[in-house]
């Protein structure tokens, strides 16, 4: 019994390494060089607390608690290892004026916590809209001053844009700084994912499922894909800059939460692989000490 129990034991503490899912480099037309805000040129203009611990078991879906990333972190994530049919939903390229308050109103309304990845100059664009975000206990996270591709930059270059990115969110939120990262495109090579967790502390975030919804413009397409895709500590890509992305989302969460997933931000996900393998390593040490 004592065996079989170490066995079992050695399988949960294998971690999976940090993985690079292959993603598309090929940049959206006028991106890169719009002029300040980065918003989409095509899209029409209105008129008008700390990074997150993982929930207690038992918990109810969403719910957020305050707290920090609570051990060291892995250089990069594609998924994480979880106990349980946890996924985080993460958003890139915002905050936008018009799409992220209706993403928040229907996030709000089911109680689901995501994270996201915003663009420095756009948070300093809309700064009233990412202090909405933080309050309703969402995570935001860096994915750089101006999204540019930074595997084609120097250290120096990188090194700005990830400050600039983290000093625009801290301006806006009174000190707080983003645990995570995520480079534009998923253009980074492994020697800055290094680099950039030495240097700075930030894990690079990538994703499990991409339904290449700055491509597709096509709500069913978005929410097929990321349903289909959805797996125990999955990490799901959207952009909430788009409107079939935002009209994705109501599909999305229904069904996920219907099939038994509950949603919680990266910096929940990423705690939850830390103490399951602390939890996992302990067992272990208890019973080799045994035997």
């Amino acid at each position: 019994m004592l065996m079989n129990r170490r066995t079992s034991l050695l399988g949960l503490v294998t971690l999976a390494s940090s993985g690079v899912t292959s993603c598309s480099l090929v940049q959206r037309a006028g991106w890169v060089d719009a002029p300040e805000p980065v918003v989409d040129p095509r899209r029409r203009v209105p008129a008008t607390p700390a990074a997150i611990e993982a929930p207690a078991a038992g918990m109810g879906m969403g719910v957020a608690v305050p707290g920090r990333i609570v051990g060291p972190t892995r250089v990069a994530y594609s998924s994480c290892r979880v106990p349980g049919r946890y996924v985080a939903l993460t958003f890139d390229d915002g905050p936008d004026p018009q799409d992220t308050p209706r993403l928040l109103t229907l996030l709000g309304e089911r109680n689901v916590k995501a994270t996201f990845f915003v663009i420095g100059r756009n948070v300093r664009a809309f700064p009233r809209i990412v202090e909405r975000t933080h309050a309703e206990g969402h995570e935001l996270a860096n994915h750089s001053m101006t999204h540019p591709t930074l595997s084609k930059l120097g250290d120096a270059a990188v090194a700005r844009e990830i400050n600039g990115c983290s000093e625009a969110i801290s301006g806006v939120l009174g000190g707080h700084r983003p645990q995570v990262f995520r480079p534009p495109y998923g253009a980074f090579s492994a020697r800055q994912k290094e680099w950039a967790h030495q240097e700075f502390g930030l894990p690079s975030i990538l994703w499990s499922v991409d339904p290449q919804d700055w491509k597709i413009r096509n709500s069913e397409h978005v929410s097929r894909t990321l349903i289909q895709g959805a797996g125990s500590g999955g990490i799901l890509l959207a952009h909430d800059i788009h409107p079939t992305t935002v009209a994705a989302m109501p599909t999305v969460v229904d069904t996920l939460l219907e099939r038994g997933f509950q949603f919680v931000t990266m910096g929940q996900l990423i705690n939850m692989e830390i103490r399951a393998a602390g939890s996992a390593s302990a067992l272990l040490r208890f019973t080799a000490g045994s035997m």
